[in-house]
């Protein structure tokens, strides 16, 4: 996918509509540390929720590297942002909420997305 300079693409996600049948596939895109982090999660549904996050984010980076999902490298800042290893000029932010999740991709230059819940 292409991303002109200057422009910010938003994608959202409504999450827990993944078909039971298919959770067991959700960790085969995560890599080694990230597989870790699920495995920690000792309720199932959060850990669909972080494979879903997950799955979102390295389909939706794919997307524009044109890598597969699994491929997708990430790298850490010191305070834990994540950051492209192969791709610095491709900036995103991620953001969930119990039911949602966004991602914020654009093209050299920081870009952030912020979810909330309301409560009525």
């Amino acid at each position: 996918m292409k991303l002109e300079p200057n422009t910010v693409h938003v994608w959202t996600l409504l999450l827990g509509r993944q078909k039971k049948a298919a959770w067991s596939e959700l960790p085969g895109v995560l890599c080694a540390s990230e597989r870790e982090r699920f495995a920690k999660f000792t309720r199932q549904e959060d850990q669909i929720r972080f494979a879903e996050n997950r799955r979102f984010l390295r389909s939706t980076i794919g997307r524009y590297t044109g890598e597969e999902p699994v491929d997708v490298r990430f790298g850490y800042g010191h305070k834990g942002k994540p950051y492209l290893v192969d791709h610095p000029w491709l900036k995103f932010n991620l953001s969930h909420t119990l039911d949602y999740a966004a991602i914020a991709v654009a093209r050299d230059c920081h870009v952030g997305v912020d979810l909330e819940s309301m409560r009525r």
